[in-house]
């Protein structure tokens, strides 16, 4: 009932694609279609801000990014992501400095951080010097090192209110 079988003259003609009279774009089209093009160039890279290592790859030198970066594999070098967000995964390993706002490690870090805040998930390990605002150490993860609080790396946003002082007069003798 529903299988209908096609005839060879229909099969032939789905074959073969669709002639269709070509028609020049106007200068206005044009405008348009690039107008589209820069904000679709733009939305692409809002969404390219993430660097990813890969399981299975060892990059040997410094990553500098603004945004998060993941690491699944293997990196020797320093990495530095001042306003973004460094994840070590599970698989991950990291040989050298960290540099960022927010460290999460669940893999492998030999080296010193300074982040404002600090998570060491499970089955993390950070053997080195860490500097943060903000540290927190999950069951089964493990700090070898020495740890220093900065302060400076806590973001107040309360202004700083500074008195000034009253005008004192010496005290003839």
């Amino acid at each position: 009932m529903f299988r209908k079988s096609k005839t060879d003259a229909q099969e032939k003609r789905s074959a073969l694609p669709e002639l269709t009279e070509h028609v020049f774009p106007d200068e206005k089209d044009l405008i348009m279609e690039t107008n589209n093009l820069s904000v679709k160039e733009a939305e692409r890279e809002d969404k390219t801000t993430n660097t990813v290592v890969a399981s299975g790859v060892r990059f040997d030198g410094n990553i500098c990014s603004s945004g998060m970066i993941y690491i699944y594999g293997t990196i020797v070098g320093n990495v530095e992501s001042e306003n973004g967000i460094v994840k070590v995964m599970r698989s991950g390993q990291v040989e050298g400095n960290i540099i960022c706002r927010e460290l999460i490690v669940d893999g492998l870090v030999k080296g010193e951080c300074c982040c404002s805040a600090i998570d060491v998930y499970e089955n993390g390990r950070i053997d080195g010097n860490i500097r943060y605002a903000h540290l927190s150490i999950k069951k089964g993860g493990v700090f070898c090192g020495q740890a220093q609080v900065e302060s400076k790396l806590i973001k107040q946003d309360e202004p700083k209110i500074i008195e000034m002082k009253k005008d004192v007069l010496p005290i003839a003798n």
